[in-house]
């Protein structure tokens, strides 16, 4: 039992990370277009040279990969102590992609809390309240879709 119900939340974490490659792809090509050329390494009279796509690409990637694995590790744990007496069948979309936002905005809701204990001012800008959203809105689709796939895999 223990056994299967591990097995269930790694699965969870590593759909998870998958499933958030796309948001990781599409955050490191923003990141890439709005990355400024060598000018200042560069000769004068040479065009500048802009750095190689595919690092900074993959460096997020990664990133919302281990995002995702962490936020899919939250879901599985909330689900399995929320939600233990209830079969698929019996849980809610709304329900799931609820669970799903919880998930998603407690690793942020971490993040910050540590920062506030280590500094004596926490700043959040823009980028971070977009990044808070975008990934509210991919916790609900992501924890929708799995229970989508589960219904539909036990029926």
């Amino acid at each position: 039992m223990l056994l299967r119900r591990l097995r269930g939340v790694l699965g969870a974490a590593l759909i998870w990370a998958v499933l958030w490659i796309p948001l990781g792809v599409a955050v490191g090509l923003y990141r890439y277009a709005r990355t400024p050329p060598y000018d200042l390494i560069t000769d004068v009279n040479a065009p500048p040279q802009y750095p190689p796509a595919f690092p900074i690409v993959a460096r997020e990637t990664l990133a919302f990969m281990i995002w995702g694995a962490i936020v899919g590790l939250f879901f599985a744990v909330i689900l399995l102590a929320a939600e233990r007496r209830r079969t698929i069948h019996e849980l809610s979309t709304r329900r799931f992609a609820i669970w799903g936002v919880v998930a998603a905005l407690g690793f942020p809701v971490v993040l910050i809390g540590i920062d506030w204990t280590q500094s004596d001012r926490v700043y959040i800008g823009w980028a971070f309240a977009s990044l808070f959203i975008l990934s509210a809105l991919f916790g609900a689709a992501c924890s929708v879709g799995m229970l989508r796939v589960a219904k539909r895999a036990s029926s």
